[in-house]
């Protein structure tokens, strides 16, 4: 972590104001007026103030003058702010050889001065100091020195004799000031004005200007701050600002200390990304961070989300979502806010066009980040940067993006969401395997046989498949022959990727079709022989069918992707549904409703005997009724109302597909099978929209292929 410890030696000034700090040294040496002087030192805070008094210091003693530290912020009274005061005069007074003589006299002088202030007693190198008196309260004692008190001020007069005899004028420094309250300030300010202005002392202030003179503009004048400045003006001789650090200067300060933290924590920054990031985050570094204080503070949160996230998320994305979280929380809570917009494009192979004419999210977004009107130049191409796929900024048609999912994913951009997520987050959900251990399972994959690496494959199978399915997408590229193969075989073999039932899953997240791809360049006979592997360790004979499909009709442009040679396809198809017909029957309908039969009773069509599947149908049929709707549910696809991932037999079930079960099964043994099981249709057919009656699914089925054959009858009748 970067302190905000000052520095205190010219070699360790990284913001070049030796220059600044030689020159006020020589301006105090040169000082020969003994009357009490003042110096102050205006900054902001953060600015490096004391870093200057540290440097100042430093100079100022290979010039043998003597220099204290005051800090007032310590001493919450006025009579032991100036106790302290006092002491450090006394101090100063010791370090003359010049004035051992007079040090005794000095402090009884103080003692006599301090009549007129209520301090507490106090002795300091032997001096008893009896700083105690009925009169409470340096307001009293200011009240009598403004009324010309004639010992008050002779008494300050021998002070001042004495310390005009110093060889060197004492420098006291003062740090700090603006983190006094109101009326600590304005005491503080009295007291160096009216009762510690003594010969010799130069008094070093470093305050934020705007600050003190809001605290003493309440005390003084109208209680306009032009009055605070007017009081300072009489106070301060040498109004010093601390030097600007232009935009570059203040750049190339945090660069330095964010090179140091990467060489320390050992982090190397890709090449890929990195002069955009220096673009993009100069541009808000320019906005936003204005002192060395702003620098540490950043380079300290960027440390820590990088704790939380090591190696988990590109640390240009961190360095540029911290600037904004730190100096901008109202874009960092909106960019939360419209995170669904962060993501709205996915990109191609080569790049990717944005096609989104919807401008009112962008202004929307604007509009809730308006007090950052000036920075939203800086804003938006951060933001473009880390999210480029943003539905909030890239408006209008054919807004074309260059950058690659697979570089996103390979970089582990937050222009992922699941990247984000970890961000903002500052971990790894349950549901999100760690880029660290999928790189570990990846080397495995491509470096060991199948079954030793079961077991990481078993473990990938506890995420989501989807977030899987789409690592292997994107890392595709990483995989060696035989990571192409074991990531084939466990795709097809792992009933958890194999299949999804909803529409997403069945239109766009065929493992087999990323399999295909994996194996293409694959020598024949390895490629022949996973096939063989494929099938022999399927865990349901229904998901062979689907794979046998996928092979022979391939997929991507003009079928690209399809398993050659294809004579091999045909005769692993052949065995695979010779095994089949020799298995029990019942076996291809125990999960009717993810389970489809009108593949594999093609392929027994195409490849098998057919007539011994229809015999063995019927005998299915007449040994218990339910084994019918068995049948007719594995030949009809659910449907998927409002997306929902949730199928069902809706009541839109087509013609089609009764005429396609009646291929294989009579209607009038189906027909008596739809009387045995609800036996109150035969009566009384229920009729008008099913989905919103309260009946079962099994029972709607049922009705709708009673009215199927209805129609059909009446058809026949109106032909005759």
């Amino acid at each position: 972590m970067e302190t905000d410890k000052p520095i205190s030696q010219l070699t360790d000034d990284k913001l070049n104001r030796k220059t600044f700090v030689k020159a006020l040294a020589v301006e105090i040496e040169n000082i020969k007026d003994r009357d009490c002087s003042v110096v102050g030192l205006y900054g902001k805070w953060g600015s490096g103030k004391t870093s200057i008094i540290k440097l100042l210091d430093e100079e100022l003693q290979t010039k043998y003058f003597f220099t204290a530290y005051f800090n007032p912020w310590r001493y919450r009274s006025e009579d032991i702010l100036l106790k302290e005061l006092f002491l450090k005069i006394l101090e100063g007074a010791q370090s003359d050889k010049k004035l051992e003589s007079s040090i005794q006299e000095l402090g009884k002088l103080f003692d006599d001065y301090s009549q007129y202030i209520s301090v507490p007693k106090v002795s300091f190198w032997g001096i008893a100091l009896d700083f105690t008196n009925p009169i409470k309260g340096m307001g009293k004692s200011i009240g009598k020195l403004l009324k010309g008190n004639d010992s008050f001020d002779n008494k300050k007069k021998k002070i001042n004799e004495v310390l005009t005899n110093l060889a060197l004028p004492l420098i006291i420094f003062i740090d700090d000031v603006d983190r006094l309250d109101v009326i600590e300030i304005q005491s503080l300010f009295k007291l160096i004005k009216l009762t510690a202005d003594f010969n010799n002392l130069i008094y070093v202030i470093a305050f934020d200007d705007e600050m003190v003179s809001k605290a003493l503009a309440k005390n003084y004048g109208t209680g306009e701050l032009a009055d605070g400045k007017g009081f300072l003006e009489k106070i301060v001789q040498l109004p010093l600002r601390i030097p600007f650090i232009n935009d570059q200067e203040r750049f190339d300060y945090t660069i330095n200390i964010l090179n140091v933290w990467l060489n320390t924590s050992t982090i190397n920054l890709p090449d890929k990304y990195q002069p955009d990031f220096i673009q993009k985050f100069k541009g808000l570094h320019d906005k936003f961070i204005k002192t060395p204080r702003d620098s540490k503070r950043l380079i300290n949160s960027v440390s820590f989300s990088y704790q939380c996230l090591k190696n988990e998320v590109c640390i240009y994305d961190i360095i540029l979502l911290e600037t904004i979280r730190i100096f901008a929380p109202l874009v960092f809570d909106e960019l939360i806010s419209f995170k669904s917009h962060l993501f709205s494009s996915l990109s191609g192979q080569n790049g990717y066009t944005i096609h989104n004419d919807v401008r009112d999210i962008g202004q929307d977004f604007k509009n809730k980040i308006s007090s950052y009107q000036d920075a939203l130049p800086s804003i938006e191409h951060a933001i473009d940067f880390m999210f480029p796929s943003n539905n909030i900024f890239n408006v209008g048609w054919e807004t074309y993006r260059s950058e690659k999912q697979e570089d996103l994913f390979k970089y582990q951009r937050v222009g992922i969401q699941k990247y984000f997520d970890r961000f903002i987050e500052f971990k790894i959900s349950k549901l999100d395997i760690s880029d660290t251990e999928f790189k570990s399972i990846l080397e495995s994959i491509n470096t060991k046989e199948y079954s030793l690496v079961l077991p990481d494959l078993k473990r990938l199978a506890e995420f989501p498949k989807q977030s899987i399915f789409t690592l292997f997408i994107h890392f595709k590229e990483q995989l060696t022959e035989l990571g192409k193969i074991n990531a084939s075989i466990m795709l097809c073999t792992i009933e958890h990727y194999f299949k999804d039932t909803t529409i997403e899953g069945r239109m766009f997240h065929r493992p087999t079709r990323l399999s295909l791809e994996l194996l293409e360049k694959i020598p024949t006979d390895k490629k022949v022989a996973t096939l063989k592997f494929i099938f022999e360790n399927c865990e349901r004979i229904n998901h062979a069918a689907f794979l046998i499909l996928d092979c022979q009709r391939g997929y991507g442009k003009e079928n690209e992707f399809k398993f050659e040679p294809e004579s091999e396809v045909e005769a692993i198809a052949k065995d695979f549904i010779s095994k089949v017909q020799s298995l029990p029957l019942e076996n291809l309908f125990e999960n009717v409703d993810d389970e489809k039969n009108d593949i594999m009773f093609n392929f027994i069509e195409k490849y098998g005997d057919i007539n011994k599947l229809k015999t063995s149908l019927v005998s299915f049929i007449k040994l218990k009724g339910e084994n019918g709707l068995l049948v007719m549910k594995s030949l009809i696809q659910m449907t998927y109302y409002n997306f929902s991932q949730v199928g069902e037999y809706g009541d839109d079930i087509g013609h089609d597909r009764f005429k396609a079960i009646e291929y294989y099964v009579p209607r009038e043994l189906l027909q008596n099978m739809a009387y045995e099981i609800f036996p109150e249709l035969k009566d009384s057919l229920l009729e008008g929209f099913l989905r919103r009656q309260e009946i079962s699914m099994d029972k709607s089925i049922i009705i709708q292929y009673l009215r199927f054959i209805a129609s059909e009858e009446r058809q026949k009748q109106l032909a005759e």
